[in-house]
C-alpha cells in the first residue's frame, strides 16, 4: 500500500465536497450537516485552517480540519472535521 498524507489546500475543495457527498454516514444528515462545497471553500481560505488529507495510491481515503489559534504565548487547535 502507499499511504500518504498531504496539506489541502483551497484546490481541494472539490476532492473534498465529494468525499462528503459520498460518504453514507453524512448522506444520513440534512444538508450533508451543514458542508457544502462553499463552506469547504471558506474554511479552506482561512488563515487558521489546518487541513490534511489520507491519501492510498493518490485516491483520497479520509481527512481532517482543524482551526489554529495563538492566544499570547500559547497554541491551540480545534478539531473541525474528521
Amino acid at each position: 500500500m502507499n499511504f500518504k498524507i498531504k496539506k489541502l489546500e483551497f484546490n481541494n475543495s472539490d476532492l473534498c465536497f465529494s468525499y462528503i457527498k459520498n460518504e453514507p454516514y453524512f448522506k444520513r444528515f440534512k444538508n450533508l450537516n451543514g458542508w457544502s462545497k462553499k463552506s469547504i471553500e471558506s474554511f479552506l481560505r482561512s488563515k487558521n485552517s489546518l487541513a490534511y488529507g489520507f491519501y492510498n495510491k493518490n485516491y483520497l481515503i479520509g481527512f481532517i480540519f482543524c482551526n489554529h489559534f495563538v492566544f499570547e504565548k500559547t497554541s491551540e487547535i480545534e478539531l473541525i472535521f474528521i
